[in-house]
């Protein structure tokens, strides 16, 4: 299909794979893996206003409104959201287990679940990887590299005149630092 830089044609790979619509709302042949006993049909990244964004400001929370649809109530559900670099870095994996280990349970029906993550994240390209699963190991529904989303080099609140010019990696940490 193309002929170009590594850079480049992993971006015009990945921009040619299933992707939510403005709305969020998942295609139906967008799973990697299903069952059919769950499907994610929605999936939206939120600033802080709560508006439905695909650009979010740097160190904003990255707040994640996923919509799921099962057929039957599931007793004990692991549900995982992944963050990748454009190129296929897996930066961030987080699942409801790490900060509840009891038994989740979903209703039959539709579901919305949020997840909110503090953004670390470098000003760059990223892309949204979901999962629903049972606690043997069993994907219900997984659904890969659907929802694009860019940090930006300007901050909000009280870095809101903070421009970010110099980046290297693609994380950022806290640190302390002391001259003596």
């Amino acid at each position: 299909i193309q002929i170009g830089s590594m850079n480049d044609v992993i971006e015009t790979y990945l921009s040619r794979t299933t992707k939510t619509s403005l709305s969020g709302e998942i295609p139906a042949n967008a799973s990697s893996i299903n069952t059919g006993l769950v499907k994610f049909t929605n999936i939206l990244l939120q600033n802080s206003h709560g508006e439905a964004v695909q650009n979010i400001n740097y160190q904003s929370n990255l707040n994640f409104i996923l919509q799921l649809n099962t057929e039957t109530e599931l007793k004990d559900v692991i549900l995982d959201l992944r963050i990748n670099t454009r190129d296929g870095v897996e930066l961030v994996h987080t699942m409801n287990k790490y900060s509840n280990p009891a038994k989740q349970s979903i209703r039959a029906g539709l579901n919305e679940i949020t997840c909110q993550i503090e953004n670390q994240l470098q000003p760059g390209n990223y892309t949204v990887s979901i999962g629903i699963h049972e606690t043997n190991g069993l994907s219900l529904d997984f659904v890969e590299n659907i929802l694009d989303f860019t940090v930006l080099n300007v901050g909000e609140g009280d870095q809101a005149g903070f421009i970010y010019d110099f980046k290297l990696g693609h994380v950022f940490f806290n640190s302390t630092w002391k001259i003596k």
